[in-house]
């Protein structure tokens, strides 16, 4: 029996047992009927089994496809439990099997009947898919406000050219884990940007490897002892690195900070990836250690800014980390549809169930999903830097989904990069982005199904406005994100604190 669904105590459990088995290994048939006995025999149990997910399921897998559509369910109340949690996870792996499969009209049923029992595709099909059209335009602003992020850092061209003279030559170490041989993740764009700002840069790698855990605070105090760095930059400091998984670990590498801010003067930069994550965890706390061995935090959040007190506010600076690709020489919309780039995970499943609507509607989408088994997210991605740019560009359309959980919508990567690239960009919309961008003048935004299906052809359509967007989304992200004003953002904000 597997781990996710605990072992009853009625008499039932060798029946339940084998049903199980047979529902894990896709017999559907099999564990259908099984489920079925079982209810007979003691109904009463049949909620408290989460059975109703389980029989559900098997029903949709065994319909006929021009039955999908009618097929009648009735979700049940199953209590949450472990083995409800067993049946979810299994449903929603499967749904993503169906889409690669192109069996898009039963994944996208099972969804829904998913949507019963879990909250946050329960959303994604009330505040996306089932909403009536927004409205939406091809055509560009009237006005040209700048995004808020200048006002906010007071940054400009002056302010940065005096910002690498004040800085030439201040060491930074940064503390950032490295999982890929890729020559374009955080690390290598926080390097090459560092040094091309005129600092002297060099990497502590924490992610352990095969290094003892108990060896990890002793390695970052030589490594500061060693190298005498100005600036300690710490990527998700007791967040995902080895100190937020111990106490022992946390409260030395705690005294590895005071005694180097202390003794040596290190100003402690701490990075959150996902502050957004953060700040909606229970217990979770954007400033720890703020004061004692923190100087300033570093997000790229704007939903968080409001956050903490005016002193945890005056100490944090939100800016994307520095964004570079290798540059592409294809034609912009040399792929007349669009695409989706990226992986589906626990935080981002919404996009499964975009997947899965948007491909029964037919939409000219390619979906090039990591899926979240996949060992190969921990290698070498399946594409190389140059072919991840390449697509960007190529297509007409780089299609984004924001939503994680609780209708957080954020900031993510792939916008800047596709920018970068010279690519397109149509995106669930965010005030995050917004920060930072300017709608329809950058790139364009959407909200719900029946607006992206009346998009997308229109938009490949006019190769005009493609290719203005493209010209400025990438002139922007060159200019304000490749590092020159996030480098004199934070060297400067650091000298403000004293």
């Amino acid at each position: 029996m597997s781990s996710d669904f605990p072992a009853a105590t009625a008499a039932t459990d060798v029946l339940l047992a084998e049903a199980d088995r047979r529902y894990l290994a896709c017999d559907w048939a099999s564990a259908l009927a099984l489920y079925g006995e079982i209810g007979d025999r003691d109904p009463a149990r049949v909620d408290a089994l989460a059975l109703p997910i389980g029989i559900g399921h098997c029903r949709i897998e065994l319909a006929d496809m021009d039955a999908i559509g009618g097929l009648a369910l009735h979700p049940g109340p199953c209590p949450e439990s472990a083995r409800a949690r067993g049946f979810i996870t299994k449903a929603r792996h499967r749904a993503l099997e169906l889409c690669r499969a192109g069996d898009a009209a039963r994944a996208a049923r099972l969804l829904r009947f998913l949507g019963g029992y879990d909250w946050a595709i329960a959303e994604t099909y009330a505040h996306n898919i089932d909403r009536k059209p927004l409205g939406w335009t091809l055509r560009a602003p009237d006005r040209d406000d700048p995004p808020q992020f200048l006002a906010a850092t007071g940054l400009s061209d002056e302010a940065v050219a005096a910002a690498r003279q004040r800085h030439q030559g201040r060491r930074v170490l940064l503390a950032v884990p490295r999982y890929l041989s890729r020559h374009y993740e955080v690390i290598d764009n926080l390097v090459r940007s560092g040094e091309r700002f005129g600092l002297v840069v060099q990497e502590f790698q924490t992610h352990l490897g095969g290094r003892a855990p108990d060896d990890y605070a002793s390695s970052l105090l030589a490594a500061i002892l060693e190298f005498k760095p100005d600036v300690l930059y710490y990527c998700d400091l007791f967040e995902t690195d080895p100190a937020a998984f111990s106490p022992d670990i946390a409260a030395q590498v705690s005294n590895v900070l005071v005694l180097a801010r202390a003794t040596l003067g290190v100003r402690v930069v701490r990075y959150l990836t996902d502050a957004w994550r953060t700040a909606m965890r229970v217990g979770g706390d954007l400033f720890v250690g703020l004061g004692s061995c923190v100087d300033l935090l570093h997000h790229q959040a704007p939903l968080v800014l409001g956050v903490g007190t005016d002193a945890q506010r005056s100490a944090a600076f939100c800016y994307p980390t520095p964004c570079h690709l290798p540059g592409s020489q294809v034609d912009q919309g040399a792929i007349p549809r669009a695409c989706f780039v990226g992986r589906i995970h626990e935080w981002a499943y919404a996009r499964a169930v975009w997947w899965a609507e948007c491909s029964k509607l037919g939409l000219p989408i390619d979906w090039r999903v990591q899926m979240p088994w996949d060992t190969a997210q921990l290698a070498d991605p399946p594409a190389s830097d140059q072919h991840y740019a390449d697509l960007l560009r190529g297509y007409a359309i780089s299609i984004n989904f924001t939503s994680r959980l609780n209708r957080v919508r954020i900031l993510t990567a792939r916008s800047l990069e596709t920018l970068l690239s010279g690519g397109v960009v149509l995106e669930e919309a965010t005030a995050d982005t917004a920060y930072f961008l300017k709608p329809g003048r950058h790139y364009l935004t959407f909200e719900t199904l029946a607006d992206l299906a009346e998009m997308i052809p229109a938009l490949v359509a006019d190769r005009p406005r493609r290719l203005a967007l493209a010209d400025a989304g990438q002139r922007w992200v060159a200019k304000y994100f490749d590092g020159d004003y996030f480098w004199a953002g934070l060297l400067d904000k650091l000298a403000t604190l004293g």
